[in-house]
């Protein structure tokens, strides 16, 4: 009897292997890559924004307010993705949680409730 001849399974699977790699980079590609640096949709960055504030206030919850102070410097928030501008679908420039209407007040630790808007010292990224 003679042997069949035919590829090694170990071939096989290995092809098999490298078309489902290939198909799942060609996938990546057109549906975009990762959406690290895109744009975000209306609902993407509002749900962002909140989020943002949502981690602002839980440092609020652990500091002092004194009567004179920014809150946004106090907080550290104009380097947060609150006030940090974003790149968001349909705009043609990059705005921040507060130009777009997400407002965010934080309650400090001593109870005092404040709106923050951004307004603190300007950051270079």
């Amino acid at each position: 009897m003679m042997k069949a001849q035919g590829l090694p399974i170990n071939f096989i699977v290995i092809a098999a292997l490298a078309i489902l790699i290939l198909i799942l980079a060609a996938g990546f590609v057109v549906a975009g890559g990762s959406s690290a640096g895109s744009a975000l949709a209306p609902q993407q960055f509002r749900t962002s924004c909140e989020d943002a504030c949502a981690k602002l206030q839980t440092k609020a919850n652990t500091m002092e307010y004194t009567v004179g102070q920014d809150p946004d410097d106090l907080l550290g928030s104009v380097n947060s993705k609150y006030c940090i501008s974003q790149a968001l679908k349909g705009q043609t420039q990059e705005i921040n949680c507060y130009d777009y209407g997400v407002q965010c007040y934080v309650t400090f630790a001593n109870g005092i409730q404040k709106q923050l808007d951004c307004s603190g010292a300007t950051v270079t990224p």
